[in-house]
């Protein structure tokens, strides 16, 4: 419906569903920019490996969009695969997941552009008020 709109939008559908994050990765690493190692698979094999042959990982959604048995949309977050998490990989087969080298950091950034306007967000993540 959002498409069918003659408005202007801030974040177009289409422009939004043209960046998939392995997309993103590409065109970051294209720009000079470094990218942890990524691995996308539904190999439960290949995804453990992966895990056990780096020193931190984290698994990262390819969309938020992802509904609860009521149908609300959950907020996924990027977190660290724990040990527990490698004693059962099941459910990996069942669709294509995004697994990164963890890169520490102390904060995100997010760039909104609005015409020729540039508003920059530093998020820390890891502050007391972001973890309440």
């Amino acid at each position: 419906m959002i498409c069918s709109l003659e408005a202007r939008h801030v974040n177009h559908p289409h422009r939004v569903a043209a960046l998939p994050k392995p997309r993103e990765l590409v065109l970051a690493a294209r720009c000079g920019l470094n990218v942890p190692v990524t691995v996308v698979s539904n190999s439960s094999h290949q995804v453990w490996a992966f895990a056990n042959n780096s020193p931190a990982v984290v698994r990262k959604l390819f969309s938020c969009h992802v509904p609860d048995e009521a149908g609300r949309c959950l907020v996924g977050h990027t977190r660290l695969i724990t040990d527990e998490d490698l004693t059962d990989l099941g459910q990996v087969a069942l669709t294509a997941h995004q697994v990164q080298h963890y890169v520490d950091k102390t904060m995100d950034v997010r760039v909104v552009i609005v015409g020729d306007r540039i508003f920059p967000v530093a998020i820390y993540p890891l502050s007391q008020a972001a973890t309440h």
